[in-house]
């Protein structure tokens, strides 16, 4: 860490060698997800051990990115009339603990900059029903720490769990965060269908809002958001104004 940043360094031996600056990296969304800082220099170091050359390496971190095309179902950010939407596979507790802990980062860096005012942090939350059932409240529990408003669905595959049974688990974890105190949580609901739940995360956030989807079928989610976006901009389009639908 220097006043500047953090950087990515190589030492070999006796040799010390800057790679780069970590918040220069988009993967890292200006160096707020931490786990991609850990992705970026373990893969670095395994380049740099089968000996490729510094240059590449760095070409290769500064022009990796998390886009669907890219990194399908992993950190996508995808702009969605004005709200930040992340789609990602993240689907029990130590993941969304991480996941959670680069959204308040990312919040925060944001809001520094932010002319919307408040910004609300809405999460859509499932896991495979396999799970030991400490498991789901685990993950309803972790979820309640880092979102605003928490819609919980399940996946298409019940994998042996009766329908609303996963779902149950996850809010049943996350209303004891809730109840116990310190939580951020302050609605959880539920909406067991994928496509559905996405719908009603994209219609309750504001411009300048955080959604963070953890989704089951990555293409469909995505397909869905074009669809948002694409009827958003007609209608706009209609109306003879502009909208910022990216």
């Amino acid at each position: 860490p220097t006043d500047r940043g953090d950087m990515i360094v190589i030492k070999d031996g006796a040799r010390t060698m800057q790679l780069a600056w970590t918040h220069l990296l988009p993967s890292t969304f200006g160096g707020t997800a931490m786990f991609n800082v850990a992705n970026a220099m373990a893969a670095a170091g395994a380049a740099f051990a089968a000996g490729v050359g510094l240059h590449e390496i760095r070409q290769g971190l500064r022009t990796f990115t998390t886009s669907y095309y890219l990194s399908p179902g992993r950190m996508n950010l995808i702009n969605v009339r004005g709200t930040e939407v992340f789609v990602d596979y993240c689907h029990n507790a130590p993941g969304m603990e991480v996941m959670g802990t680069f959204v308040e980062k990312y919040a925060d860096a944001k809001a520094a900059t932010s002319e919307w005012g408040k910004i609300s942090r809405i999460g859509m939350v499932a896991t495979a029903g396999d799970r030991r059932d400490q498991d789901l409240r685990d993950l309803g529990a972790a979820a309640a720490k880092f979102f605003d408003v928490i819609v919980v669905r399940e996946d298409e595959r019940l994998r042996g769990r009766k329908p609303g049974e996963s779902a149950a688990l996850i809010i049943e974890g996350a209303k004891a965060a809730q109840e116990a105190g310190g939580a951020r949580v302050r609605q959880i609901e539920e909406v067991l269908d994928e496509v559905a739940a996405v719908r009603h995360c994209v219609a309750r956030a504001n411009p300048g809002d955080i959604v963070v989807l953890c989704v089951d079928n990555h293409a469909r989610v995505v397909s869905e958001l074009e669809s948002i976006t694409q009827a958003a901009q007609a209608r706009a389009n209609e109306r003879g104004g502009d909208l910022d639908v990216g």
